[in-house]
């Protein structure tokens, strides 16, 4: 194993082959604490990256990954995949796109809160405040509403194609 990986993959494969073995006998079977300790150092790891890296709320999304990962990790299929490192990758890539959805909505409520109660007739506020800023908070809105919009839109089609009531797609 060279220091640049966190884990043995083969180790893990192994482990996690035996894990999902005792799961057949046992729906309740704990993990090892080796297949934990890989989850944590991939996790880790992964948010360190340098696209996740720069944010303020990257305790929170290790924290989610691990989750995501100890949640997911029982539909992993040994005799289809040989790399536990990937799956666990991607288990942790989701759970930090679904935390950066999150955070990028929770700042969209706050500029929203706060374009909806300053006033702009304040004389303070054109000292304070730029256009530019403004405009930024504008469109930072503009964009979330435009994601939800097309999410609400994309339910609202599956929805109508599961009910028989729209076209197929």
């Amino acid at each position: 194993m060279s220091k640049n990986n966190y884990v043995d993959k083969k180790e893990l494969h192994d482990a996690i082959v035996e894990w999902l073995e005792q799961r057949k006998e046992d729906e309740n079977a704990q993990m090892s604490e080796f297949i934990g300790d890989a989850i944590i150092k991939i996790a880790t790891g992964f948010c360190k990256q340098y696209n996740y890296a720069g944010y303020t709320w990257n305790d929170e999304m290790i924290g989610d990954a691990i989750v995501n990962t100890v949640r997911y990790l029982h539909n992993y299929n040994p005799s289809k995949y040989d790399n536990p490192h990937a799956y666990i990758s991607m288990c942790c890539e989701s759970a930090a796109k679904g935390r950066l959805n999150k955070e990028e909505a929770n700042l969209a409520v706050r500029y929203k809160y706060f374009v909806d109660n300053f006033d702009i007739h304040d004389e303070n506020f054109d000292a304070e405040m730029s256009d530019d800023f403004m405009n930024d908070i504008q469109d930072k809105i503009g964009k979330h509403e435009k994601k939800r919009q097309a999410r609400k839109e994309k339910r609202r089609k599956k929805q109508m194609n599961k009910n028989g009531n729209g076209l197929d797609i």
